[in-house]
């Protein structure tokens, strides 16, 4: 019981344990392949998600019909900053999203 005090009260140490515990149980995603509407947003879009249309994301155009589009601008500069990375490797999506998550 000491041992698991002392564990809780090192900050640094649990936020590292939590860190590689949910790294490792997610980890099996890195395998996959695009899923769901991975395939229809980002392999099949014809929006271009690169560097020099960053700041429509940020500031997207007048939308006459708001049901048309999702206003994200996190997971649209997500995909423009993967996009640059890896290009269209779902593997570099998925750690770039393992990392993110593992890391909230």
């Amino acid at each position: 019981m000491e041992l698991i005090s002392k564990l809780i009260s090192n900050r640094p140490l649990s936020a590292l344990i939590l860190f590689l515990a949910s790294f490792a149980l997610y980890s099996p995603s890195l395998k996959s392949d695009f899923v769901w509407d991975d395939v229809e947003m980002i392999t099949k879009s014809n929006v271009s998600y690169d560097t020099s249309s960053i700041i429509y994301y940020i500031i997207p155009e007048k939308i006459e019909n708001k049901q048309e589009r999702y206003y994200r601008p996190v997971v649209y500069l997500s995909w423009v900053a993967d996009n640059g990375t890896w290009g269209i490797s779902p593997f570099g999506y998925h750690l770039s999203s393992l990392i993110f998550h593992s890391v909230s």
